[in-house]
């Protein structure tokens, strides 16, 4: 009953339901699956300081039920902490479980959170190192244009124009948004001024 009502959206009565089940039944066959369940529930909710610590305690399980999605769930966690605005928690989650994704997608997410993380908080050398990993994973285009802006970025604040440039100029032969090739246009006029090539500033600044 917790399922469906879980498939038909009511997350209230979901939340209730694999509650119950699991406080009666913790060693049950189908135990991971509620708790899955209710982690599920409570994140569809917003409720993600209660759901962290159901999907924590799956991440962790040595014998996690065959039919569950190790990677995914431990994106939800790191998501969890996000969206409750504990950032260092997650980017230490993702840098401690990164490389235990079995999942090329899941993997490029990863880092793709911690090159977000690093962004925010200017820290530029780890920005440049975290990048290159993103890029070298098999990331999506977006994930991979984001990365190489980063890059430039961080390169371009850290006084390596010339490497930044490098970077930024791959992002035109990517097939991702026009928000990145627009970004990535002015950073590179940027760069072009601060080397003194200003015969190069110009067109980018055009784009």
């Amino acid at each position: 009953m917790a399922s469906a009502a879980y498939n038909r959206k009511l997350y209230p009565v979901a939340v209730t339901q694999f509650g119950e089940f699991l406080q009666k039944n913790p060693t049950h066959p189908k135990a991971d699956l509620a708790q899955q369940g209710l982690g599920l529930s409570l994140y569809a909710l917003k409720q993600y300081d209660k759901a962290q610590p159901h999907f924590a305690a799956l991440v962790a399980k040595p014998n996690l039920d065959a039919s569950i999605s190790r990677d995914r769930i431990l994106m939800l966690q790191g998501r969890c902490l996000l969206f409750s605005s504990k950032k260092d928690e997650a980017r230490k989650l993702f840098i401690d479980q990164y490389q235990k994704l079995s999942d090329p997608k899941y993997q490029a997410a990863a880092l793709a959170a911690i090159c977000d993380i690093c962004f925010e908080k200017a820290e530029w050398d780890e920005v440049i190192a975290w990048t290159a990993k993103l890029i070298a994973a098999k990331a999506t285009a977006d994930e991979h244009a984001r990365g190489l802006y980063q890059r430039g970025y961080a390169l371009q604040s850290s006084k390596k124009s010339e490497e930044a440039v490098a970077a930024l100029v791959k992002i035109a032969g990517l097939e991702t948004t026009p928000e990145w090739k627009t970004r990535a246009a002015y950073l590179l006029g940027e760069c072009h001024n601060a080397l003194e090539q200003f015969e190069l500033a110009e067109p980018a600044f055009a784009t």
